[in-house]
């Protein structure tokens, strides 16, 4: 239709804003030097997008004329609009592309200072657990489906006995299993590095299962397929997504939970509870500092109450 209007000549596209090379330029940066992930990058773009045109508008960008004051009240009038979680993530999206600018000689160091850090009073917040018996009721429901249980089964599996991301259950292939030996390699993201994990018996069955009864003929190698609309395609992120949260309805569980990352929780911190060491969690789930996998072991409160003396009368 777009393509029919400028053609009639009653379509026309808005001018691009004269500061878009240099975001481009940055996503370029970061995934050629960074290794950032897309959803990561589409993140940064967001946070970019909108200061540049609260700065410049639609002209180009003109570093020379940028004041720490002109920051601080970008900062100042979004934190009104918007949760201060988003603002804190907002300003290191922020710091980060100033200093790919310092790096090229484009900005001032004196930019990248003036940029503030957030007190992010939320940044301890999890996403709470499942207990053992939830994760059961979860991938019962899991293999409900007539045509999409095996697949379904085997996606929640990764999930929950590997603690894997959304974006690595999707970018699996089928030459990441080794089911022989046991073992899945896992692709970099997020600037990590590649990893292999082990297998428990019951993924590597469930795995089987999907790949010599289940998994739909097509050209593409990636793992988890598609079995009804567009059968053969590979899955979307948003597609695992939104299976995890209406298992969550079907299983009774809070309206408010959402997404797969609780099962990503629920794994490290059963990990923790059974005395694992936190570096060889963070080993596990991808991560290159252990304050990051601090963030996933969460104590368990009801447990330690259990144990507290009465105070002596």
């Amino acid at each position: 239709m777009r393509r029919w209007l400028k053609f009639n000549g009653t379509f026309y596209e808005k001018p691009q804003a004269g500061w878009i090379d240099w975001v481009d330029a940055f996503d370029h940066f970061a995934v050629a030097h960074r290794g950032l992930a897309g959803s990561t990058r589409t993140l940064c773009r967001y946070f970019l997008y909108d200061y540049l045109n609260w700065q410049f508008g639609r002209r180009a960008a003109d570093w020379a004329d940028v004041r720490a004051q002109d920051i601080w009240s970008y900062v100042s009038e979004r934190s009104r609009r918007v949760k201060i979680s988003t603002v804190s993530r907002g300003c290191s999206v922020l710091r980060a592309f100033f200093r790919f600018l310092h790096l090229r000689g484009d900005c001032s160091q004196l930019l990248i200072s003036s940029v503030p850090t957030i007190a992010n009073r939320g940044a301890d917040y999890h996403p709470g657990v499942l207990s053992e018996a939830q994760c059961k009721r979860l991938l019962t429901a899991s293999r409900r489906h007539p045509l999409e249980g095996t697949r379904n089964y085997a996606m929640l599996l990764c999930l929950c006995e590997l603690g894997l991301r959304r974006v690595e259950v999707v970018n699996l292939r089928v030459c990441n299993l080794d089911l022989s030996r046991g073992l899945i390699t896992i692709a970099s993201i997020k600037g990590g590095r590649e990893r292999q994990l082990p297998l428990s018996d019951r993924l590597a069955a469930a795995l089987h299962v999907y790949l010599t009864r289940d998994r739909p003929a097509g050209a593409s190698d990636a793992l988890f397929l598609r079995r009804r609309r567009r059968c053969g395609q590979p899955i979307t992120g948003s597609l695992l997504g939104d299976l995890v949260k209406r298992l969550y309805r079907q299983c009774g569980f809070p309206a408010a939970w959402c997404g797969t990352h609780r099962l990503r929780h629920t794994f490290a911190t059963r990990l923790f509870q059974h005395g694992t060491s936190l570096k060889l969690i963070a080993d596990h789930l991808g991560h290159r500092r252990l304050q990051t996998s601090r963030r996933y072991t969460h104590l368990d409160l009801d447990g330690l109450r259990s144990l507290a003396r009465p105070w002596p009368q």
